[in-house]
Formats: C-alpha cells, sequence, structure tokens
C-alpha cells in the first residue's frame, strides 16, 4: 500500500469519526466523498491486479486535499444553515398535506404518458430494433419531460408504500422503473435508486441497512440488465469477465482518468476553464429553453464531450469525475475554492433538508435529487445537462399538484 493511499484511508476514517462525535455521520461529506474512497481502494489493491490501471499518486493527494478542504467547507455549511433562515416567497407544502389519492391517480396518468411514447417507438423502429439501438433512440420531447415527473412521484410513492403496503402502489412503482430503464440511459435508472435511497434514510434511520444493500443489488443488477438486454436483441453474448470489465470501468473510469485527462488539458489540444465549465452547469436548464425557443444556449462550453477515450487498462473510458474536472480545469487555488464551496453548499442543502424536509416536502424532494447527482459526481458531472435541474424543479413543484383544495393543517389527510 503506497503512502498515499495509507493516508486517504486514515484521514477518511479520522473525519468519520469527528462526525460521528458531532452527531451529523450520515452528512454531506458521507454521501459525496465516500464513493472516491472506496473506488480508490477497490481499484489499487484489487481491480488493478485484474488488469485495471492503478490511481496515480498524484490523483489520490488530489483526492486528498478535495477532501479536507470539502469537509472545512460542510462545517462551514452546517454552521451558517443553523443560523440563517430564509423565509420561502410561497408557503411550503407539507408532507401533511398531500392528498396521496391524487399522488396515485397523478402516477397512473404519467405512467400511461410515458408508456404512449414508448409504444410510438416501438411501432416506429419495431420492438427488436428498440432494443437494439440501446440508448440512441428517444422519445418526442413532452414525453420525456414527464418521464422525470415520475422521479419524485416515485420516491413519495415508495414512501407511502413503506407505510401501507399496499400492493396497487408497488404496481405503479415497478412499471415507472421498467418505463426509466427502457431508456437504456444507465444513469437514469440508477438515480432513481440513489434518489429514493437518499430520501428514504434520511427521514427512516431504520431502513438505512436494507434499502442501501437492496439499491446497490439493484443497481449492479440494472447495469448488466442493460447490457443483457442489448446483446440478446443483437443475438450475442458476452462472459462474466465482461460485465464486471465495464462495471468497473463505468464506476472507476472518471478516477483514473484523472492523469490522462491533465495531460490532454495540458497539451495545445484542447482550451479549458473553470469558470465557463461552472458557467455550463449554472445555465445548462435555462439553455434548454432559449435553445427550444431562440435556438441558442447561454453556453456553448462543452469539456466533457470533447474528451477523447482514454485507456484505462482493460478498457478505456472519457470520462472525468467532478473532482478531476475541477482540478485539471484550474489551477491549485481554484481548485481549493470549488472544494470548499463545493462542500459548504452540498450540506447547507442537506442540512435545510433535514431540518425543513417534513414542512416543505418540495425542498426535501429537489435536495434529495440533488444529492443524488452529486453522489454521482465519481462518474463525471451531469449538472452540465439539464435533466438534473429540470428533475429538481419537477420535484420542487409536485406538491402543489398534490394538494386538495379542501385540505387544511387542521384536517387529517385521507389515504386510499
Amino acid at each position: 500500500m503506497s503512502i498515499s493511499l495509507a493516508v486517504l484511508i486514515i484521514l477518511y476514517i479520522i473525519i468519520l469519526l469527528c462526525n460521528k462525535k458531532m452527531k451529523r455521520f450520515f452528512d454531506a461529506f458521507f454521501f459525496v466523498i465516500t464513493p472516491y474512497v472506496f473506488i480508490i481502494i477497490i481499484n489499487n489493491i484489487f481491480m488493478s491486479i485484474w488488469g485495471f490501471n492503478k490511481i496515480s499518486d498524484r490523483t489520490i493527494w488530489v483526492h486528498i486535499l478535495c477532501m479536507c478542504v470539502f469537509y472545512l467547507g460542510s462545517i462551514f455549511g452546517q454552521s451558517l444553515s443553523k443560523r440563517i433562515r430564509i423565509k420561502p416567497l410561497i408557503k411550503p407544502i407539507s408532507i401533511k398535506d398531500i392528498s396521496y389519492n391524487r399522488l396515485f391517480y397523478l402516477g397512473i396518468i404519467c405512467v400511461i404518458f410515458v408508456s404512449i411514447g414508448k409504444s410510438l417507438l416501438i411501432r416506429q423502429y419495431g420492438f427488436t430494433s428498440f432494443l437494439k439501438a440501446g440508448d440512441t433512440l428517444k422519445m418526442p420531447s413532452l414525453f420525456n419531460h414527464v418521464e422525470l415527473l415520475l422521479y419524485p412521484i416515485n420516491i413519495l410513492l415508495f414512501e407511502q408504500y413503506l407505510k401501507t403496503k399496499k400492493k396497487r402502489l408497488l404496481v405503479i412503482i415497478l412499471t415507472s422503473c421498467i418505463l426509466i430503464f427502457s431508456s437504456f440511459v444507465k444513469y437514469h435508472i440508477i438515480s432513481l435508486f440513489l434518489c429514493t435511497f437518499i430520501y428514504i434514510t434520511i427521514k427512516y434511520k431504520k431502513y438505512i441497512a436494507k434499502i442501501g444493500i437492496i439499491t446497490l443489488l439493484i443497481i449492479v443488477l440494472a447495469f448488466a440488465g442493460n447490457y443483457m438486454i442489448n446483446f440478446s436483441a443483437n443475438n450475442l453474448t458476452a462472459s462474466s469477465k465482461f460485465y464486471i470489465n465495464h462495471l468497473w470501468m463505468y464506476i472507476a473510469g472518471g478516477t483514473i482518468n484523472i492523469d490522462e485527462g491533465l495531460k490532454y488539458a495540458e497539451s495545445a489540444l484542447s482550451k479549458t476553464s473553470i469558470i465557463a465549465w461552472l458557467w455550463q452547469m449554472i445555465t445548462s436548464f435555462p439553455s434548454m429553453f432559449t435553445n427550444k425557443l431562440l435556438g441558442f444556449r447561454i453556453s456553448n462550453y462543452a469539456f466533457s464531450t470533447t474528451l477523447p477515450k482514454f485507456s484505462i487498462g482493460i478498457s478505456s473510458s472519457n470520462v472525468i469525475s467532478i473532482i478531476g474536472s475541477a482540478f485539471i480545469q484550474g489551477s491549485y487555488l481554484s481548485f481549493l475554492v470549488f472544494s470548499f464551496f463545493w462542500g459548504w453548499i452540498v450540506q447547507a442543502i442537506y442540512a435545510s433538508i433535514k431540518k425543513r424536509g417534513e414542512e416543505s416536502i418540495g425542498l426535501m424532494l429537489a435536495g434529495c435529487i440533488f444529492l443524488a447527482y452529486n453522489m454521482l459526481s465519481f462518474f463525471s458531472s451531469f449538472f452540465v445537462l439539464s435533466n438534473p435541474w429540470e428533475t429538481m424543479f419537477l420535484a420542487w413543484i409536485l406538491p402543489k399538484l398534490l394538494v386538495s383544495i379542501k385540505v387544511t393543517r387542521n384536517q387529517p389527510i385521507k389515504s386510499f
């Protein structure tokens, strides 16, 4: 074991022990940084023997630096969330205000609508071609937007299922998962399960171990199933080694690639800017509207999409994690500033949904989705896409569609 890896493990354990002493073990640091630590440990101790490139000492030290500064930022974010309370412009909607009958029927409507969109694709291309094409076929925009609404609907339906165990809820939940899975874009179904996992673990600690194991198993099965269906449709077969290689390439590629990505960025082939990258993330959602209505995007910067495929040993990958992207595109100073504010923002949002999640279910849902995509930051920066932002926006407005006119805070909610 290298010195850098030993330091990473020791500092990670120390920070977790400090968090446990402060009674905030499950926080932004745990959800965001833990995947990076385990990726580095597993890759350099086990998967490098399998044939993957080792993560270099320089990359490990970059993660150590980010981990420490991120944690300092999270402490500041936690402290600030206790002192500052912003009064919402619109009266927040509590979980007690929601009509679960409306939620159930809205779920049915969305499932039917998205099913129509999938059916149109199958009718146009044929079922076999639909399976063969994988993630290259897209439904018309309206169907895609409704599909994103299924994310927060599914979270609330699953919570209600845990309380009532009603099978008709499970039918809607499973159908939604199948529809989202059938886009064959792996992060779509993975992010859905992560959003649900974070929401349940924040509100119901007794389910942490059980839901955590089930979520991990489902994600692995969904990942393998994606390839299995595509291979079956194309009359291809693959060994178990293929699935292990591609699963680890998906998980660890964004971290293994950091060294090669830095070399590429330092060459004359690529011009990078951390400011342009951050601006791209901030403007990705409004760019969706300007592109549709006016024909232009607010930001045309595309760091992640212009990278070539780098060798990671057994396979190749062109993705870079958020930590790697921030380090590659900036100086040490800008990287430290980014890491600090990243920790601050994520922890402030985490603390806010823990404190005010019950009184503002829209904030709770949007915050859990935000945390899920930060948890996936080891793969790449999904915030350069409009989907995460749109899903958060839909999650925030969903409760406003579920409040019955007759419902008040003093009246009990009738469950179906």
